[in-house]
This record gives structure tokens, C-alpha cells and sequence, in this order.
């Protein structure tokens, strides 16, 4: 009975549509928690500038660098920037939700559409995906280490300014110094703080875009494992099918093979019978062949013997015609 192959096909079909349906989801995943990223780090520039102008009236009279964060949060600005990246890092999380979702689908259907056969077209195609998630890794890891790399901002001595200010505070109370002085040192106070918090912000900045591309360079790695197994599932699906039908050949073989020794063997047996003589001359010539063994032994003097050798011969003949087929395997 002849099996029909066009119901084979066409779920073979449907499932690599569901993939990449999936495929295009995972984009559009991807794409959205890129916009919400890059949302965040704006709304939360916007934040870091409203504190910055909320605490500008406290400088003076809040020394507390924390009492002077608690009370600017208060401010109007503040907290509507602070209520705008809670809402934006829920959406982040949503995203991740729906991206592991469809992950496990994807990894649902590959591993059914892994049961079927499978064409050189679609590892051809897997393959171009393949080298696009790689070089999205490779530019990523670059973008981290330029990053890594960046030379931090320079930042005001606190330290020997606080010593500074202490003097001019002692000099005041001792009337060594004039109400000018005592102005000059708070405006410089002022200064030194604004060059820090703008050093501690940009500092800020570059940590947060660190961790936004190790963010992405673990999802890019762990999407490049997803498609690297999914390339060895349909590589090993193609080469199963092909070993089930050089298996069938191979059989098919074997038993004709079998067939024609035990002709063989009746053969000489009969000119045994008849011809003892003739029979012992058969022997010094073919002895080889009137013994079943594992390895068989041509009468043309072409051994078919079955050692490392052999095998090793036949997997090179194997990887070099799918490599000309332009399919890439590991070899031994």
C-alpha cells in the first residue's frame, strides 16, 4: 500500500507557518520592548531633571542628601514621572510574559515539526536566521564592552572642598571672614553639587545602558541557543529520514545478498555431490565466499568489509554532499 505524502506535506507546512507567525510575534515582542526601554530611560531622564529642580530650593537648608530626595518626590513633576516608568516597567514585564509564552509554543511546535520531513530549503533558511542571530550577538557584546569601557565623568573633590568650606565657616565665626566670603563658598557649594549630581547622573545613565544591553545580549544569546537547536533538530530530522531509507536500501541489500550466498553455498554442494574433484578446485578458488561472515568478499576481489575505515570513508561521503548541498554539519 502506497502512503500518500501530500498530508505529510502540508502539516509540515502548517507547522513551519505556526513558527513563523511566531517568528513574526517574537519580533514584534521584541520591537515593543525596545520602544518601552527606551521610553523608560527618557521618562526617567525626565525624572532625575524634576528632582533635580524639586530639591534646588531645598540645597540650602536640607544638608541631608536623602531628606532632601524624600521631600523632592513630593513634588508634583516627580511624582508623575516616577508613576510613568512604574506603568512603562510593567508593560516591560507584560511583554516578557507574552515573549516566554511564545517561546514555549515555538519549542512545542519545532519539536512536532521535528518528527516530519524535512527539506534542505528549510535548514537553508533556518541557516540565514542562524548567522543573523550570531552577528546580532557579536554587535551586541561590542555595544557592551564600548560601554564597560567608557571613561567615567570627571567628578569635584567633595572631600577638600568640605575641608574648604569648614575653614571659611571657622574664619566667619572668628570675623576673620566677610559676609562675601560666606557667599562665595555657598555659591561655590552650590556649583560643586550641581557637578556632582550631574557626574552621578551620567554615571547613572551608563549603568542603566549596561544593564539594557546585557538585558539584551542574554535574550539575543538565549535566542541564538533557541535557533542553533532548532538548526541541529532539523539537521538530525533530515539525516533520520535519509537513515531510514538507506536502512530499507541497505536491507533490501543484505537480503539479496543473503539470497545469492545460499545459492552459492547449494551450488557448491551439488558439484560436491557430483564432482568431489571439481569441487576441491572450487574451494582453492572461492573458499572465502562458502563462508557467511559479517564482512563479505566479492568474487571480483572488491572486499566490502565492514572496519573503521569503511565508515569513516562513508561519513565523509555523507558530510561532503550535504556541505556541496549547502548544508552545514558537524564532522567527526
Amino acid at each position: 500500500m502506497t502512503t500518500n505524502p501530500a498530508p505529510m506535506l502540508t502539516q509540515h507546512a502548517r507547522l513551519s507557518a505556526e513558527i513563523d507567525a511566531i517568528d513574526r510575534e517574537l519580533s514584534a515582542l521584541s520591537t515593543d520592548r525596545d520602544q518601552a526601554e527606551s521610553a523608560r530611560r527618557d521618562v526617567i531622564d525626565r525624572l532625575e531633571q524634576a528632582r533635580a529642580k524639586a530639591e534646588q530650593p531645598l540645597l540650602r537648608d536640607i544638608r541631608d542628601t536623602e531628606e532632601r530626595r524624600r521631600q523632592a518626590d513630593r513634588a508634583p513633576d516627580v511624582i508623575e514621572a516616577l508613576a510613568e516608568v512604574t506603568a512603562i516597567e510593567q508593560r516591560i514585564e507584560a511583554t516578557n510574559r507574552r515573549d516566554a509564552a511564545a517561546m514555549q509554543r515555538r519549542r512545542a511546535l519545532v519539536a512536532e515539526r521535528a518528527a516530519l520531513p524535512v527539506s534542505l530549503d528549510e535548514i537553508r533558511d533556518l541557516q540565514g536566521r542562524l548567522e543573523q542571530a550570531r552577528a546580532n550577538v557579536d554587535e551586541l557584546q561590542t555595544r557592551l564592552e564600548e560601554a564597560r569601557n567608557r571613561p567615567p565623568p570627571e567628578r569635584p573633590d567633595l572631600e577638600a572642598f568640605e575641608r574648604r568650606y569648614a575653614r571659611v565657616l571657622a574664619d566667619a565665626d572668628m570675623g576673620a571672614a566677610t559676609v562675601g566670603d560666606l557667599a562665595a563658598i555657598d555659591k561655590e557649594r552650590l556649583a560643586v553639587e550641581r557637578a556632582e549630581a550631574k557626574a552621578l547622573k551620567e554615571i547613572q545613565r551608563t549603568e542603566r545602558l549596561v544593564r539594557g544591553l546585557s538585558e539584551r545580549l542574554s535574550e539575543a544569546r538565549s535566542r541564538l541557543v533557541e535557533l542553533e537547536r532548532d538548526h541541529r533538530t532539523l539537521v538530525a530530522g533530515y539525516a533520520r529520514s535519509e537513515f531510514e531509507q538507506a536502512a530499507r536500501a541497505y536491507h533490501d541489500l543484505a537480503a539479496r545478498t543473503f539470497g545469492a550466498h545460499g545459492r552459492l553455498v547449494a551450488m557448491a554442494a551439488l558439484v560436491k555431490l557430483h564432482d568431489p574433484e571439481l569441487a576441491r578446485e572450487l574451494s582453492n578458488q572461492y573458499g572465502g565466499l562458502l563462508r557467511f561472515e559479517l564482512n563479505i568478499k566479492a568474487a571480483n576481489a572488491v572486499d566490502l568489509i565492514d572496519d573503521q575505515a569503511h565508515r569513516t570513508g562513508a561519513l565523509e561521503i555523507v558530510v561532503e554532499e550535504l556541505q556541496d548541498a549547502g548544508i552545514q554539519v558537524r564532522a567527526a
